[in-house]
């Protein structure tokens, strides 16, 4: 009698691609939440959101909701920024607290994935980004955070460019740090694609 080895194979998660906090709110001029540049990040979170929708990966859409004069869902300030408008066939979670896992079913839904594979892009980098990595790294779940698909306002005495280098650093505590061309590539080589 042949015996025919059977190897104990567990496929890697499937990444959920993250767009956190794409809101009117933080591309206003003059309001108080607002970044001073769109550039570069905002064309990279383009570029993600392309290639995640090309490659039919699953997509999830974060925005904060407050009962206070920013974020307000009773204002167009809490909409999504035209063109990372969700569509139907992708998820959508809203929370008041910074970290994605902040939103219940966001929350529940990871926790019912095996070894789930979250990839953050979007606002903020010093904060929304921040906190869900943290989250992330302590329910033991992987985390990519793509620095350059991310930004923040300043902090301190720092400007916004070294606001968001230096959370970048601070996740790399917590977190895989890519670029947008870095993610795309690794999501290319690893063929996480739905596609057949």
């Amino acid at each position: 009698m042949n015996v025919v080895p059977i190897s104990r194979f567990r496929p890697r998660s499937q990444p959920l691609i993250c767009f956190v906090d794409l809101q009117v709110e933080y591309v206003s001029p003059g309001r108080a939440l607002a970044v001073e540049e769109t550039d570069p990040w905002m064309g990279n979170c383009r570029r993600i959101l392309a290639f995640a929708r090309e490659q039919r990966l699953p997509i999830a859409h974060f925005r904060q909701l407050r009962r206070d004069a920013y974020l307000n869902a009773a204002t167009s300030f809490a909409s999504w920024i035209d063109e990372f408008k969700p569509l139907p066939s992708e998820m959508v979670f809203e929370r008041s607290l910074p970290s994605c896992y902040s939103a219940d079913p966001f929350a529940d839904m990871a926790e019912n994935i095996d070894d789930p594979l979250i990839v953050i892009v979007g606002l903020t980098s010093s904060g929304a980004c921040l906190a869900t990595a943290v989250d992330s790294f302590h329910r033991q779940h992987a985390c990519c955070f793509v620095s350059d698909a991310s930004w923040s306002r300043p902090l301190g005495s720092a400007n916004a460019r070294q606001t968001n280098a230096f959370a970048g650093e601070i996740i790399r505590q917590y977190s895989s740090v890519l670029s947008t061309a870095e993610t795309i590539k690794w999501l290319t080589t690893e063929k996480f694609s739905l596609v057949s």
